[in-house]
């Protein structure tokens, strides 16, 4: 005759395995964390001369741009920055290659937010084809093409060319933009620097303005 103590002993323990097999099968619903845009303490926009001008003008120009506080996705307006460069002169009437950096205090995070190739495939957040940056000129400086590309064949941004004015001692100015998941399917097929928040979408990782640009 089984020991009743026994029986209830291994019901009880049946019981309890069974319960949390089913807790461990239980689908995880907590909802993820959210997603947070980069963040950029500072942006650096070189422009090298390609061609053109005269001995003694600088070949590379750079423009500095230092945030007192990074862009974050929850930032309800753009934080304040300084730029750092004044009257940094370009010369007039010749085309220059242009290059961005943005960085995260002393580390360039260029590379991680822009990578056409992430070493982890599920990194595609921190992507090239997830990024672009835009751009905004007046007539002291003339957007000319996108130097790069994502692994789908749309424009990134870091890499650009534009050309000067003819006209000497013009003040022009600069307007960048990094734009988070924009969708560049969107972008216009003549202006494709151009940015449209209502087309394209997408949230500000960056936006700076270099209004001391001096061609002469």
């Amino acid at each position: 005759m089984k020991n009743p103590i026994q029986s209830m002993a291994k019901i009880a323990t049946i019981l309890l395995l069974a319960g949390i097999s089913i807790v461990s099968c239980k689908k995880n619903t907590e909802t993820p964390a959210p997603v947070t845009n980069e963040d950029i303490t500072e942006v650096l926009v070189t422009f090298k001369r390609i061609g053109g001008g005269s001995a003694g003008v600088a070949d590379s120009v750079v423009y500095k741009a230092f945030f007192s506080k990074g862009y974050t996705q929850a930032a309800t307006t753009p934080p304040v920055y300084s730029i750092t460069s004044t009257k940094k002169t370009l010369t007039a009437g010749v085309v220059y290659s242009g290059k961005v950096r943005f960085l995260n205090g002393a580390d360039d995070v260029t590379g991680d937010i822009t990578n056409p190739n992430p070493p982890v495939a599920d990194a595609a957040e921190e992507g090239a084809k997830n990024h672009q940056v835009y751009y905004s000129v007046n007539s002291a400086l003339t957007f000319l093409s996108y130097e790069d590309q994502d692994p789908n064949g749309k424009p990134i941004g870091i890499q650009f060319s534009m050309s000067t004015s003819s006209t000497a001692t013009t003040t022009g100015s600069l307007n960048l933009k990094l734009i988070h998941k924009p969708n560049k399917t969107a972008n216009s097929t003549t202006t494709p620097h151009i940015y449209s928040a209502a087309t394209i979408g997408g949230s500000t990782d960056a936006d700076v303005t270099f209004g001391n640009i001096v061609v002469q």
